[in-house]
Order: C-alpha cells, then sequence, then structure tokens
C-alpha cells in the first residue's frame, strides 16, 4: 500500500503525511493532528502517542529486603523525586507507571524485581528512567546492564552517592552500560564516620552512546546523610532534559556549581571548577 506503520498512526511518504489522527493531539493543539515531529524533522523526534514512561527508584541503606514501597511518601527524598517524574510525565501527555523498590543487602532480588517490572510493561518507543541513591545507586547501576543483556534502553539514569558502605566502594559499579542515553551522577566524596559511605564519578561503557554528566557536591555541609535532597533540584532537572520531545544541547541545562559534563565524544568541559573526576 506504500505507507509505513507506526505503533499508532500510518505514515504516507509519497504525501509527508499521517492519515490517522494522533492520541495525544488535544495536549497539542498548536500542531497538525497529520504531520511528522513537528515538521522538523533534523532535530525533532516523532512521539508516537500514548508513549509510557516507566520508572524504578531504589532507596537507600540496605534493610528493605527488596521490598516495594507501597506508597511514594513513605519513601523519602526518592518518593519527592517519583512523584515529581509521575506528573511531569502525565502533564506532557505520557503514561507513568513506575515502582519504589527499598534497597535490599545484596544486589539481586532488588535488580531482579527492577527487571521483571521493567520487562513486563516496556514496549518499543517507552521512555525508561531510573535512580538510585546510596545502595540504591549500585542497584540502578547494575539494572541498567541488565536491561542492557534485555536491549531495552535506559533514557535517563540518576545516581546519587552510590554506595556499598563499609566495603569502600570496592563492590560499586561505576561504568554506565550502553543502552543508557544519559547518566546524571551526583555525589560527594568524604566518608560517612560510621559506614564509610561516600560516592565517586562514573564513567560511560561507550562514550558514543552515552552521556555522563558527574557533579561534586563535597562540602562542609555536604554529607552522605543529606546528599539525596541536595541532589533534587539537578535531578528534576534532569527528568526535564529526558522527557523533552526536542532533541537538545544538554549544556544548556546543566550550568551547576562543580557540575563536570561529558559529551558523547567523552570530551570534557567544566563550567565552573569542577574537582576529583
Amino acid at each position: 500500500m506504500g505507507w509505513y506503520s507506526f505503533k499508532w498512526r500510518n505514515y504516507m511518504p509519497d504525501l509527508g503525511r499521517f492519515f490517522n489522527i494522533d492520541p495525544l493531539s488535544e495536549k497539542y493543539a498548536y500542531q497538525s493532528h497529520y504531520n511528522f515531529s513537528e515538521n522538523c524533522v533534523i532535530n525533532s523526534r516523532e512521539l508516537e502517542g500514548l508513549e509510557k514512561v516507566l520508572a524504578i527508584f531504589y532507596t537507600g541503606g540496605f534493610q528493605g529486603g527488596a521490598k516495594t514501597i507501597p506508597s511514594s511518601s513513605q519513601a523519602g527524598t526518592a518518593g519527592k523525586l517519583f512523584d515529581y517524574a509521575a506528573s511531569n510525565a502525565q502533564g506532557k501527555g505520557y503514561e507513568f507507571k513506575g515502582a519504589i523498590i527499598a534497597s535490599g543487602a545484596t544486589n539481586g532480588p532488588s535488580v531482579s524485581k527492577g527487571t521483571d517490572f521493567i520487562e513486563n510493561n516496556y514496549e518499543k518507543g517507552d521512555i525508561v528512567i531510573t535512580y538510585g541513591y546510596s545502595y540504591g545507586g549500585d542497584n540502578a547501576m547494575e539494572l541498567g546492564s541488565e536491561l542492557n543483556d534485555k536491549n531495552i534502553p535506559v533514557q535517563l539514569s540518576m545516581i546519587v552517592d552510590s554506595s556499598d558502605g563499609i566495603f569502600k566502594n570496592s563492590t560499586v559499579k561505576t561504568d554506565v552500560s550502553e543502552n543508557t542515553k544519559m547518566a546524571v551522577n551526583t555525589y560527594q566524596t568524604t566518608p560517612d564516620p560510621s559506614t564509610s559511605a561516600r560516592g565517586e564519578p562514573l564513567k560511560p561503557d561507550n562514550k558514543n552512546k552515552t552521556t555522563v554528566i558527574n557533579t561534586n557536591l563535597t562540602s562542609k555541609t555536604i554529607t552522605h546523610h543529606n546528599i539525596d535532597e541536595n541532589a533534587l533540584d539537578i535531578n528534576k532537572v534532569a527528568i526535564d532534559v529526558s522527557y523533552q520531545k526536542k532533541i537538545i544541547n544538554m549544556k544548556q541545562y546543566f550550568l551547576l556549581p562543580s557540575m563536570c559534563f561529558i559529551d558523547n565524544r567523552n570530551s570534557l568541559v567544566s563550567y565552573l571548577p569542577c574537582q576529583n573526576f
């Protein structure tokens, strides 16, 4: 018949138009129902309509037993960011599905639960975002690797002071898997007096596929116990960027103190003093 079948609409290349109405057309009243990528095919991507955002958020600590937390109000800072991700997604016309998982003493059960959730809900075109603080940061990193093995892309991974506590980061994963488009890592380097927990920079497995942004917040007032709250605004910006319909220049969003930006050619740009990279 000479047309291309997308998920929700069919496209006629000879006319350069869809001949079905976009299911999300009411949310984009300024656009024609039938055009492709807002008639800007060079720097925009086509939203096929009704895509989902899938989110797995891991809390800090190691005594959660990989249990799903029933309410975001019981999940501290992770819950606040989860609510922000949900409301932001729904405001942009995405369906939102997610889970907040309380990290256990070992990665296995927490990562398996996150992997199962994504696998059971993912459809091509969906946006996957992950978050993890402390022990949860390492869980989120390992989840990325599991999803890489299953050819599921991760749009955004937010890591805050990823740590294995008393093991002094000897088991912490620091290489971001190549299926992850952007990783935003916020950390401080002062070991916690009781657990030795601290964060460190991350690097991409494949510098041509992954953008890694390391932000060092080390100071006298920021500790392993409060860095998750201090990283909240940074991660909200990251969520805003990950939901953008147009391909944007990430540099314009991340002009924050002590932030290192690594572009997809692995060149370092430092806007303000960038330490311990």
